[in-house]
């Protein structure tokens, strides 16, 4: 029964972020939930942009709490995901109690995380461990990528906008 519960609030957290990019963005930004796992995504959002359209995806990492410690840990097997420029991963602290998403999440490129996160064994597979502080103050290797949450969809657009620069 519980594992119902963490599912239907993992969907929560997903349409949460889906509401934020689309309230936020104007209409710019078109969000999905991709209708078969592709690369280990769980978002895909798009950028309206003349005939092309431009892509990103998230795998959106949860941490359900209230939390039994201050540290978000979280293990990713590596054949998980497949590291690419447009791909991001999320790591969201969810408040099971006030029923909201942390003001602040961490949002890090794939790339960038297969070569900071620490590697470890999860079931005899190659895994890769995010690990931070619930407490912001607390600095570490990926506070550089800890957003404030009304922030997201601005960095978002920015990424879109990098992404065609650099095409």
């Amino acid at each position: 029964m519980e594992k119902i519960s963490v599912s239907n609030t993992e969907e929560d957290i997903e349409n949460r972020i889906i509401d934020w990019i689309t309230l936020g963005s104007g209409g710019r930004v078109v969000v999905f939930k991709p209708e078969k796992v592709l690369k280990g995504a769980d978002l895909i959002a798009k950028k309206r942009s003349g005939y092309e359209e431009k892509e990103i995806s998230f795998k959106i990492n949860s941490c359900i709490g209230p939390a039994g410690s201050n540290d978000f840990i979280k293990t990713l097997l590596q054949n998980d995901f497949k590291p690419n420029k447009e791909f991001y991963l999320l790591f969201v602290y969810f408040d099971e109690i006030r029923q909201e998403i942390s003001d602040h999440i961490w949002v890090v490129p794939s790339l960038e995380f297969k070569d900071i996160a620490d590697s470890t064994v999860l079931g005899g597979k190659k895994a890769l461990r995010f690990e931070a502080s619930l407490d912001i103050k607390k600095k570490n290797k990926f506070s550089k990528f800890l957003l404030d949450k009304k922030d997201f969809v601005r960095f978002l657009i920015e990424a879109f906008e990098k992404n065609e620069v650099h095409s």
